[in-house]
């Protein structure tokens, strides 16, 4: 069967603020890197979906060339980790190395259709505040979501159950490079504007909109209570100055955006008027940007 989900990738892509970028298949890739022709690329943002090899030998030499010259790389797709590291699959030293040493991934199992959500890891600094999606088959009825592991300094991301054992989403920033690689492709995951908030957070963080610095601010004062709420909310954030907040409904519309000046510390949001539901509020200070989910009932 033949897929296509480079829609789902643009569509996707389109939500993000990049106004440069192009689509072309693994193998132009390939040729492009080992030619210097990327030489102004920065980041990589692979569409695996559900295929065997997963990376062919001359591909995965042509990604690590290009991480080891500060690239960084969104990998997506089931049954890589199975395909690289099973006996049954088509890995190979490199392919390992790739695996092991570059996506700093390890593999767990094979998952199955058990691993039905997609959960996001709440203290990430930068996905946690990415709502849970179903998991779906798009491949009539083979599922296999892989279950793997962070290495080197690395952190998981997004699990598969609220038990938090089994993990389906890693990131990593290790020597010059970024990775986030998803056991799954984003075509698996039900909710267009889950995939569509991944792909966003993902360029920010690999752009250095948002960094492993926001999370330092973020667990030292920006807090949204009462949450859930029934209407009325503050915002509590760690210093005073100016403020934008960016609030989004689940399908990743704007319906309020606000600048604050603070002197006390606090955004109050009296008789916001938002209707039942789940929102994300986005806080923009001196070039970070904090990310936290809310809960209207």
């Amino acid at each position: 069967l033949n897929y296509d989900w480079n829609p789902d990738y643009m569509a996707a892509f389109t939500t993000t603020s990049s106004s440069t970028y192009a689509v072309t298949d693994a193998n132009v890739m390939e040729e492009a890197i080992s030619n210097q022709a990327l030489a102004g690329v920065e980041d990589i943002y692979l569409n695996i979906g559900w295929t065997f090899p997963s990376f062919t030998d001359e591909q995965a030499t042509a990604l690590k060339a290009f991480m080891n010259g500060g690239g960084n790389v969104f990998v997506s797709g089931q049954d890589i980790g199975w395909d690289i590291n099973d006996p049954s699959g088509y890995g190979t030293t490199i392919t390992k190395d790739l695996f092991t040493n570059y996506f700093h991934a390890s593999y767990t199992a094979d998952g199955s259709g058990a691993n039905n959500k997609f959960i996001a890891e709440s203290t990430d600094g930068i996905f946690g505040s990415v709502a849970t999606s179903n998991v779906v088959d798009k491949y009539a009825g083979n599922i296999y979501p892989d279950e793997i592991g962070a290495l080197n300094g690395g952190a998981p991301v997004f699990y598969y159950n609220t038990a938090k054992t089994k993990v389906g989403g890693i990131r990593n920033l290790q020597g010059n490079h970024k990775v986030v690689y998803l056991g799954i492709g984003i075509e698996m995951i039900a909710d267009v504007a889950v995939r569509n908030n991944i792909m966003d957070l993902t360029y920010q963080w690999f752009k250095g909109t948002i960094s492993t610095n926001e999370f330092d601010l973020l667990t030292n004062g920006f807090q949204v209570f009462p949450n859930p709420t029934a209407g009325d909310f503050t915002i509590e954030v760690p210093v005073n100055g100016n403020y934008e907040v960016s609030i989004t409904n689940a399908s990743g519309v704007v319906v309020k955006n606000v600048n604050e000046d603070v002197i006390n510390g606090r955004i109050e949001f009296m008789q916001s008027e938002l209707p039942a539901g789940i929102y994300m509020i986005r806080l923009s200070y001196e070039n970070q940007t904090m990310s936290k989910k809310l809960i209207v009932k």
